[in-house]
C-alpha cells in the first residue's frame, strides 16, 4: 500500500514534467532530427558528388583519348607552330583541324570548354618569363621561366571573334605559354591518359590528357580536353541546400530525382557512346576509336599487346531453338563471365557483333595470353548453360582465336583483329570448344 501510495504522486509528477515541458523535448526532438538529416544529406550528397566527378574524369580522359587518335599532324607543322605568334596559330590549318573535331561535339552538354595540345619547351627555345604584370595570371613569381606552349589551342563553341569580344587580351601571345606544375609534368612525362583537375584563371575544369604522334611516329605532346564543372558543383551544392532545408518526404524525393538524373546521364555518357545496350560491356564503336590508340602506346613502349577474338559456338541453333530472349540472356552471362575473368583495369570486353566478343589485354604476352584465355573458358563452362542443340557438348561453348605480339607499326590495330579472327577460325575448323594462339 505504502508502494502504491509512493507511485501515484510520481506518476501525476511526471505527466505533470512531461506537460509543462512537452514545448522543449519538441524542439529538441526537432533540432535533433534535423542535425541528423544534415548529417546524413551531406554524407548522401558527398557521396553522389564524388561519383559523378569520378564519371566526368572518365569521361574527359575518354574524350582526349579519342581525339587524340583521331588528330593528324606532321613533324613540319610542329616545328613551323611552335615559331607562330598566337594570333597566327589559330589560323593555322593544324589548329583549325582540331577545332573541327569538336565543332559538331555536343559541348553544352559536356561542358567542353578548350581543346589544346601542351608541349614542352627547351631551355633555349624559352621566349618569355613571367613578369610583375602577369604574376597573378600565372600564378608564378616574377622570372619564372614560362616552358609550356600551347602548340594549337581552341575555345570550344566559340568563334575568334567571339572570344575575343570576352577578352580582348586572350590571344596575347605570352598567353599562349606556362610552365609545368608538378601534375602537368608527372602527366607529360609518363606520357599515359589521364586526367587532371584545376583551378586557374580559366576556371575550375577537370582536364583529360592523351598522347598525341605525329603522323611519322614522333612524340608531339598532350592532348588535354577541358570541362568545365563549375555548373556541375553550382548544381551540387543547390542540391545539398535543398536537400538540408527539408529532411522528409521531399528530401527522398529529390535525393531520388538526383540518383535518377545522375544514372540516366551516366547512361548517355558511356552506354550511348561506348556501352553495348545488352551486354553492358563495350561495343563496337570503342573498338574503332580506342584499339589503335592503345597499339600505338604499345608500339611506343615496346610492350606486348593481346587481343582475343571469341564466339559462342553454334548459337544460331540455340537462337532458333530456345528463342531469342534466351540467347539474349545466354550472351548477358558469357560477356559476365568473360569480363569477371580479366585482371586489371587496362583490359577491355567488347562486344564486336552479334554473339562475337573482343577481349583487349595490355601488357600481355604470349604465356599469360593463354592462361586468361583458359580461364575464359572454364568461366564459360562454369556457367553450364544448356545446349541440346551443340554439335561439340551439351552445354553452351566459346571458341576463341588469341593474338598476341609487339606492335609492329602505329597503325597496326587492324593486324591485331585480323590475326585474332584467323586463331578463331581455326579453333572452329578444328572442332570448336577450345582456343588457338597465334603470335610472335
Amino acid at each position: 500500500m505504502a508502494a502504491e501510495g509512493l507511485c501515484g504522486p510520481i506518476r501525476e509528477g511526471w505527466k505533470q514534467a512531461m506537460k509543462k515541458y512537452r514545448g522543449v523535448l519538441y524542439v529538441l526532438c526537432v533540432i535533433v532530427y534535423a542535425v541528423f538529416g544534415l548529417i546524413i544529406t551531406n554524407y548522401a550528397t558527398d557521396i553522389m558528388a564524388e561519383k559523378e566527378f569520378s564519371l566526368i574524369a572518365a569521361n574527359a580522359r575518354i574524350l582526349a583519348l579519342v581525339a587524340a587518335g583521331s588528330y593528324r599532324i606532321t613533324d613540319s607543322e610542329v616545328a613551323e607552330l611552335k615559331q607562330l605568334e598566337f594570333a597566327a596559330v589559330i589560323r593555322h590549318p593544324a589548329n583549325i583541324r582540331l577545332e573541327n573535331m569538336f565543332k559538331h561535339n555536343h559541348h553544352g552538354e559536356n561542358e567542353i570548354r578548350f581543346a589544346y595540345i601542351m608541349v614542352e619547351l627547351k631551355e633555349d627555345q624559352i621566349k618569355y618569363h613571367v613578369t610583375d604584370e602577369y604574376a597573378q595570371f600565372f600564378g608564378a613569381e616574377a622570372g619564372t621561366p614560362l616552358n609550356l606552349q600551347w602548340l594549337v589551342d581552341v575555345v570550344v563553341g566559340k568563334t575568334v571573334e567571339e572570344t575575343l569580344a570576352d577578352d580582348e587580351t586572350y590571344y596575347d601571345d605570352i598567353k599562349r605559354y606556362s610552365y609545368f606544375r608538378a601534375n602537368d609534368e608527372k602527366a607529360y612525362r609518363e606520357g599515359t591518359a589521364t586526367y587532371l583537375l584545376s583551378d586557374d584563371e580559366y576556371g575550375r575544369v577537370i582536364s583529360g590528357l592523351a598522347p598525341v604522334y605525329s603522323a611519322e611516329g614522333t612524340f608531339v605532346g598532350m592532348l588535354g580536353v577541358d570541362i568545365h564543372i563549375e555548373r556541375y558543383e553550382r548544381e551540387t551544392e543547390q542540391i545539398r541546400n535543398i536537400l538540408s532545408a527539408v529532411f522528409i518526404l521531399p528530401t527522398i524525393v529529390l535525393t531520388a530525382a538526383y540518383v535518377f538524373l545522375y544514372i540516366k546521364n551516366r547512361k548517355y555518357t558511356y552506354s550511348a557512346a561506348y556501352t553495348d545496350p545488352l551486354t553492358a560491356v563495350y561495343n563496337r564503336r570503342f573498338i574503332e576509336k580506342y584499339l589503335p590508340v592503345i597499339v600505338r602506346e604499345h608500339y611506343k613502349k615496346k610492350q606486348p599487346l593481346t587481343v582475343i577474338m571469341i564466339d559462342v559456338d553454334f548459337f544460331k541453333p540455340y537462337n532458333d531453338h530456345y528463342g531469342h530472349q534466351r540467347g539474349d540472356e545466354a550472351l548477358i552471362k558469357v560477356s559476365g563471365v568473360i569480363n569477371s575473368a580479366l585482371r586489371q583495369k587496362t583490359d577491355f570486353v567488347c562486344r564486336y557483333g552479334g554473339e562475337e566478343i573482343l577481349v583487349i589485354l595490355a601488357n600481355t604476352g604470349l604465356s599469360v595470353a593463354g592462361m586468361i584465355a583458359g580461364r575464359i573458358k572454364a568461366s564459360v563452362d562454369a556457367l553450364a548453360i544448356k545446349h541440346e542443340y551443340s554439335e561439340v557438348s551439351d552445354i553452351v561453348t566459346i571458341s576463341q582465336g588469341v593474338y598476341a605480339s609487339v606492335p609492329e607499326s602505329l597503325d597496326s590495330d587492324k593486324e591485331f583483329i585480323l590475326h585474332a579472327d584467323k586463331g578463331l577460325y581455326e579453333a572452329k575448323s578444328s572442332g570448336r570448344n577450345r582456343f588457338v594462339i597465334v603470335g610472335k
